[in-house]
């Protein structure tokens, strides 16, 4: 899965999609409700993900050790716009110039 690509390394930690979580049609005349079930079950792991339900994965298989910037992109959705702090007054910049005696060489 091209997601869990930029975590994987050769020789270090790697994830893999859960294979119960992995969305799947069968036949064609089944397209409605193979379409439905698919929306579903991603609404599903979509609200799992929002609400951090921990993984399940299947027992006796190795556990990952990821470090807190690997977690950190894991449960915090990347946003498009920042979110402003209101707390946190905004500081104004002005552009000034170089030192007089900066050397060239």
């Amino acid at each position: 899965m091209s997601f869990y690509d930029q975590f994987n390394t050769n020789n270090l930690n790697s994830l893999i999609p859960w294979s119960a979580t992995i969305t799947k049609t069968y036949n064609l005349w089944t397209w409605y409700l193979n379409v439905k079930s698919a929306y579903l079950k991603k609404r599903k792991i979509f609200r799992w993900y929002i609400m951090r339900v921990p993984a399940f994965f299947p027992p006796g298989e190795e556990n990952n050790i990821l470090n807190t910037e690997e977690l950190a992109t894991l449960i915090h959705f990347p946003g498009r716009i920042p979110v402003p702090q209101l707390s946190v007054p905004r500081v104004g910049t002005s552009r000034g110039q170089a030192p007089a005696n900066l050397p060239t060489e």
